[in-house]
């Protein structure tokens, strides 16, 4: 194959698109909805979840913790969508959740997969490359 054949890749492009499938992939997020979102600042313990205080959260620094269940109705069923920030909420909303926008479940979402994932995201990348000949 001659030089001037390859296509060129757009890294951003494939970045993205690596990204969102290992988010909507993770096994770790299988299945689950997002029940809770607890914040806390300073000496303002949670208020939602205090079992996040007796883990130390929130004494000295802003704490942000999000609890998501597996919901036993979905293992294994065939029907099943990818995981996404659109279907991440449980079905009947909780009340704290209900108030939350569309751009605040997309941060949640993003967060909560992007935690200590960069090894999982190079990885994925590696391999990708790896199917294209070295020039």
């Amino acid at each position: 194959m001659a030089a001037h054949d390859l296509e060129e890749l757009d890294l951003h492009d494939i970045s993205l698109l690596l990204n969102y499938e290992r988010a909507i992939s993770d096994p770790k997020f299988k299945d689950t909805k997002l029940e809770e979102v607890a914040v806390s600042v300073g000496d303002v313990p949670f208020s939602t979840l205090p079992e996040f205080k007796a883990l130390g959260w929130g004494i000295q620094k802003e704490c942000v913790g999000y609890l998501f269940v597996q919901e036993e109705d979905l293992l294994d069923s065939e029907n099943r969508s990818p995981d996404t920030p659109e279907n991440m909420l449980p079905n009947p909303i909780p009340e704290s959740l209900k108030g939350r926008s569309r751009y605040d479940l997309e941060t949640i979402y993003w967060q909560a997969r992007g935690y200590d994932s960069c090894y999982t995201s190079i990885t994925l990348l590696r391999f990708f490359l790896d199917n294209f000949p070295d020039t």
